[in-house]
């Protein structure tokens, strides 16, 4: 008999029922005349949320919902507050990159120096 429940146990029905609810409370809110930003339609908003969706039913494990939201995440600001950050998107990506290697969930390669013997012969 088929669930539709991840390994992790959470149900995909929930997940998907609670992302459509979200969907189309946004939708039904900008067709009543409140005043929804627009950012929240572009296509880099719909990139973290794809991304955030990807972690989710991953267990936020491997790196690619992360890059995902990062670079959805870098054009959302741009887009919320109309600033030019091409300045700042390598040192912002290179400190980022940084943390995440230094503070990701254990080591897989744990790295020692080994002492070599030197044959100048």
């Amino acid at each position: 008999m088929k669930t539709d429940i991840n390994t992790n146990g959470r149900s995909n029905k929930v997940g998907n029922g609670l992302l459509l609810l979200a969907i189309g409370l946004v939708f039904l809110l900008n067709n009543l005349g409140v005043n929804v930003p627009d950012w929240i339609f572009s296509w880099s908003a719909l990139m973290v949320a794809i991304g955030l969706l990807i972690g989710y039913k991953h267990d936020f494990h491997g790196n690619g919902w992360l890059a995902t939201v990062l670079i959805g995440s870098y054009f959302t600001i741009e887009t919320m507050f109309h600033a030019d950050l091409s300045s700042y998107f390598f040192p912002i990506g290179f400190i980022v990159i940084g943390l995440f290697l230094l503070f990701r969930q254990g080591n897989r390669h744990s790295f020692r120096w080994e002492k070599k013997p030197v044959n100048f012969n």
